[in-house]
């Protein structure tokens, strides 16, 4: 399992992930059941849960982190501090409700070292890595498929790396949620399978950037683990640690976690990234591809014309700047 880093709380903390099924929780990382966090909760004033890491997404739509509030509040759970990747919290100060995508200083610590330099020429264009099937994952590799953006210049997979979380997943277009019948019936007529390089990857849930997809890549498109909330995890570190451009075919407004922390978003570029502004992922995705194909064959200029700004994206995300930055409001609250 991939190392998911955490700075020293003062308080007990959990991973939590969230059944709101069965209104129960647990922390698959320290192997805590539902009971077991209950005698914490009994136990202490206050408890730590990060939703950043990861939810539990029964039917693959996250819950925000007002519905998980209150569902807990009103089951008497009163004293947990959550902690969030929902980018209204970065304005909306709460007592409770913090703003701390922790995946940012746990990829931090991890790449801060990389043995790795940025290089002028680079051997792909696109890359967009998808291990899950789903939707807007799915939705976003029809589209690179229709727009022929899908070449030998491009680093694409689709439900391709096969490993220990999803070496029995069996796709159906039932699946895909908020994907209108008239999408479905396209999907049903190509392959939903799809490596970007022979024998690529099978069993690690690789977090490094030593990928070609990232490492020899001009430009990889960000889909994140939902479409639903604003969340980050490696997938929106990668480029930055890399040194790519990027889009985002994630939840709406994305970047603007990126702006708040001080990283360069190619705004002038990527015309403030506008597509990212309509509420329904679809058009969402629609309209980046459509701004991705106008200006396909002209990445690696606009790249080469970049450079200075990736450099400081890659630098800054690896400096020590960062990392407080996102620690900031734990330390305002006393909580590390």
């Amino acid at each position: 399992m991939v190392e998911y880093r955490v700075p020293e709380f003062r308080l007990p903390f959990f991973s939590a992930m969230y059944d709101s099924n069965t209104g129960q929780f647990f922390d698959p990382i320290q192997r805590h059941t539902h009971d077991s966090i209950i005698a914490k909760l009994t136990d202490n004033k206050l408890v730590i849960f990060d939703l950043t890491r990861d939810q539990y997404h029964g039917a693959l739509r996250f819950q925000t982190v007002k519905i998980i509030k209150e569902s807990l509040d009103i089951q008497k759970f009163d004293n947990i501090v959550y902690l969030t990747s929902e980018i209204e919290y970065i304005t909306n100060k709460q007592d409770r409700i913090i703003f701390c995508p922790l995946w940012f200083f746990s990829k931090h610590i991890d790449y801060r070292f990389a043995p790795y330099e940025i290089s002028k020429h680079r051997n792909y264009t696109v890359s967009c890595l998808n291990r899950f099937p789903f939707p807007h994952k799915v939705y976003t590799f029809l589209q690179l498929l229709k727009n022929n953006l899908i070449d030998f210049k491009t680093l694409v997979s689709l439900n391709g790396l096969k490993d220990p979380y999803n070496l029995n997943r069996q796709m159906t277009t039932a699946d895909l949620w908020d994907i209108p019948i008239t999408v479905k019936d396209e999907l049903s007529s190509i392959n939903l399978y799809r490596e970007c390089m022979p024998n690529d990857n099978k069993w690690d849930n690789d977090h490094s950037i030593a990928h070609p997809a990232f490492s020899d890549t001009y430009l990889n498109i960000i889909t994140e683990s939902t479409y639903c909330i604003t969340f980050y995890t490696e997938k929106t570190c990668k480029p930055l640690a890399a040194g790519q451009l990027f889009l985002s075919a994630n939840g709406k407004s994305s970047l603007q976690a990126l702006r708040h922390y001080g990283f360069e978003c190619y705004d002038n570029v990527f015309l403030d990234h506008d597509y990212e502004n309509d509420n329904n992922f679809l058009n969402r995705i629609d309209k980046m591809i459509a701004m991705l194909g106008n200006m396909y064959s002209d990445i690696e200029q606009i790249y080469l014309d970049n450079l200075g700004k990736i450099n400081y994206n890659r630098e800054y995300f690896k400096s020590e700047n960062f990392k407080n930055r996102v620690l900031q409001p734990l330390i305002d609250k006393e909580l590390i």
